[in-house]
């Protein structure tokens, strides 16, 4: 059976938007150059006659957590931990390379359905991500208007304080974001908290999130400080935290093919 792919093309009225085409571009760049489990692969990248841009990557079978939460409306404390952790081990990979991905949100968070394995987590579109390393191997490219200070990207809901601000944004920035998303897939996506006006954040064991014990409630109000230096100071800080609370895997939850299980 041939191997089937993804292909992401650019809106032929949208080849002249200097704005996407540098976020498409970065997006092709920046994920070709991020080789992990947990961020969708990327195969290749060309421009085509017409001047659209296109971009071929893996395919995904699934949805997007942001769909999990359109059904389910919220999840217990040992889904939102395990794919957290999934999403903090793709950023720090990304971070090491010193892309920031800045638009951290359920949308750009893949579960993809891997055959008798349950889901995997994909992190999706560095379209808006800074390069912030001279040591980047994406340091020659530098895209103007997307990456931009003093520019609000991302979507407002999870964006970090100074990056609605327009303020220069680092790393923790994608810790806030994450934060927030944490938080409402356990208390629930249809929550109306104005995040941006909140001083302080209800822990959410205290607003009925199932399985959310303090440890949990610490390590997310911890995430989502106003202040970056108050919140985790990088990602793998905060995936410290996170995996002490993981459970193990039940392996019994899956078909696991025979030849497999013999293995074990």
């Amino acid at each position: 059976m041939a191997k089937q792919f993804a292909m992401k093309v650019l809106h032929r009225w949208l080849v002249k938007d200097r704005f996407f085409v540098e976020r498409f571009e970065l997006e092709a760049r920046g994920t070709a150059s991020l080789e992990h489990p947990n961020i969708v692969a990327v195969s290749d990248y060309w421009v085509a006659d017409d001047g659209r841009h296109c971009l071929v990557m893996q395919l995904l079978q699934g949805h997007t957590l942001a769909q999990e939460l359109q059904e389910r409306r919220r999840l217990p404390a040992t889904e939102v931990v395990r794919i957290s952790c999934e999403v903090l081990a793709a950023l720090s990979l990304a971070h090491d390379r010193g892309m920031i991905h800045r638009d951290i949100k359920p949308e750009n968070i893949f579960l993809h359905q891997v055959p008798n394995l349950g889901n995997q987590v994909k992190v999706l579109d560095f379209g808006l991500a800074r390069v912030n390393s001279s040591d980047s191997d994406l340091a020659r490219f530098q895209p103007t208007l997307a990456t931009r200070t003093g520019t609000t990207v991302g979507s407002p809901r999870f964006a970090s304080p100074e990056a609605l601000r327009g303020k220069a944004v680092d790393h923790r920035t994608d810790v806030y974001s994450l934060g927030i998303v944490m938080y409402l897939s356990l208390v629930s996506i249809e929550s109306q908290f104005d995040f941006t006006t909140i001083p302080v954040f209800t822990p959410p064991s205290q607003l009925g999130a199932d399985g959310c014990d303090e440890r949990l409630d610490a390590a997310i109000l911890r995430a989502v400080q106003p202040r970056p230096e108050d919140r985790f100071q990088s990602v793998r800080e905060f995936l410290d935290a996170l995996q002490p609370l993981q459970t193990p895997l039940d392996h019994s939850q899956y078909q696991l093919p025979r030849e497999l299980l013999t293995k074990f």
